[in-house]
């Protein structure tokens, strides 16, 4: 009796599947423009036919610079918009790819000295006019996003006459 050997090869051509990619908006951190951000997919982020656990790759671009990183790791994003893009993997080889943002919002105020107490007095045409420089200590206002000859200053009250004298 002649026998006879049959090779079958059964390959996973099926890439993994999205199931979730969420954008990322965090505010910045403390005296920073911008927030130290990790990135961290898991198995409900995606799903794949054959392969039970997918690996994540991540990819962006950070001060002019590409850079790959891994799931979990931790980066530093500026204030605004980043667009990152993520890769899943299964254990044959098949890649997928998408994309999601993160967003860092300035959310920190300028920090603003004032002269705690200041006398002007009334011209002789009874009538005062304040600019913000007049009673800002300039050393001490500083923004953690925004240059210093950039923060717009204003006052709630800036023309005084003799009512407003005490």
């Amino acid at each position: 009796a002649d026998s006879l050997v049959q090779t079958i090869t059964v390959q996973d051509t099926t890439a993994p599947v999205f199931t979730s990619v969420p954008d990322i908006v965090v505010g910045n951190d403390f005296r920073d423009c911008g927030a130290e951000v990790a990135v961290t997919y898991t198995e409900n982020n995606a799903t794949d036919n054959c392969t039970a656990g997918v690996m994540f790759t991540f990819e962006t671009t950070l001060d002019m610079s590409p850079m790959q990183f891994g799931n979990g790791d931790v980066n530093f994003y500026p204030v605004g918009t980043t667009l990152v893009y993520v890769h899943a993997e299964d254990s044959c080889g098949n890649v997928t790819t998408d994309s999601f943002t993160v967003t860092v919002n300035d959310t920190e105020e300028p920090l603003l000295g004032c002269v705690n107490s200041v006398t002007f007095p009334i011209p002789a045409g009874g009538l005062l006019v304040l600019a913000p420089t007049d009673i800002i200590v300039s050393q001490v206002l500083n923004d953690n996003c925004t240059a210093d000859d950039d923060i717009l200053l204003t006052l709630t009250q800036d023309s005084f006459n003799c009512d407003d004298a005490t």
